[in-house]
């Protein structure tokens, strides 16, 4: 069974459409995911006005506040061959590619462009080879990682507008 079938993967699933609909409310952006059933070299598409495709999407969600990712240098963790793939699709597609990274406890959105539409990296990242956590139900494994600094992405998050109330 893949993670993302699993309880804690389904989570995980609801919080990538969680990041979306922040980004489609703010940004007045479309979106299309990539089936959350299934494992996708990509997590999703923006699409402009016009119907096209505008970008690919790379969407992690973590359990941290941006204090606490500015603690960590203010660097993301992704697997290294998340980015390899992002490159190849935005080269093959000719759009940009995008890191979207959740933030849940300030429902906070942050994006980052990480390729241009040549499949070019234009952000700052480190690799290494690091022990991490597997994937969302645990375990810890030894791979490849990718460190991008979001020090530069832009950050949203939902606007809570309290509804008026009429007085007679």
């Amino acid at each position: 069974m893949l993670d993302i079938n699993t309880p804690k993967g389904r989570i995980c699933a609801e919080q990538q459409r969680e990041a979306l609909e922040i980004l489609k409310e703010t940004t007045g952006r479309s979106f299309l995911m990539t089936a959350d059933d299934n494992s996708a070299d990509i997590d999703a598409f923006s699409i402009n006005e016009k119907g096209s495709l505008e970008s690919v999407m790379e969407i992690k969600s973590r359990n941290l506040t941006l204090d606490q990712l500015q603690a960590f240098k203010d660097e993301w963790l992704i697997t290294f061959n998340k980015i390899i793939s992002g490159l190849h699709f935005s080269a093959m597609l000719k759009v940009p590619f995008y890191g979207v990274l959740y933030l849940i406890p300030e429902k906070k959105v942050l994006t980052i462009k990480i390729a241009d539409e040549n499949g070019e990296s234009c952000v700052p990242f480190r690799v290494d080879r690091t022990q991490t956590q597997k994937t969302c139900n645990g375990g810890q494994v030894v791979r490849v990682n990718a460190y991008i600094n979001m020090s530069s992405a832009k950050v949203f998050q939902k606007i809570n507008i309290p509804t008026p109330t009429c007085v007679h």
